[in-house]
């Protein structure tokens, strides 16, 4: 009767763990762009960033003039996409808020979060 019981117990335990399988939602409500930190192929139209664990997700980023950054910060703390010369800025953005920013200018754009200088990268804008 022991081993019934068993061969029961792992019956039911499989059940439960398919049933509960089809219930959990993996759809995240905003995009998460995975990366390995860089888009080495110049992006056309709209390109998408998230900012997550206090990364740039791509951090370095070549796009062709006139492209749109699509930046969205999906970390707890404010963040913000700021160029060192300031002709790029999100402004601070609180979390699953978002941001446009055109791409018109020329030239390689070193880029921060404004509360968090260490998180750095680079935007190429190129014809």
């Amino acid at each position: 009767m022991g081993m019934l019981h068993i061969k029961h117990s792992i019956a039911i335990a499989v059940v439960v763990a398919i049933v509960l399988t089809g219930c959990v939602d993996t759809a995240e409500t905003t995009p998460f762009v995975e990366s390995n930190g860089s888009v080495t192929e110049p992006l056309t139209s709209q390109i998408e960033m998230t900012i997550k664990d206090f990364h740039h997700h791509p951090n370095q980023i070549i796009a062709n003039q006139g492209s749109v950054l699509h930046v969205t910060n999906l970390d707890d703390a404010g963040q913000s996409v700021l160029s060192d010369d300031k002709s790029l800025d999100t402004g601070i953005l609180g979390q699953n808020e978002s941001a446009d920013l055109k791409l018109s200018e020329l030239g390689k754009f070193t880029f921060s979060s404004e509360p968090y200088p260490n998180m750095t990268g680079t935007i190429t804008v190129v014809q």
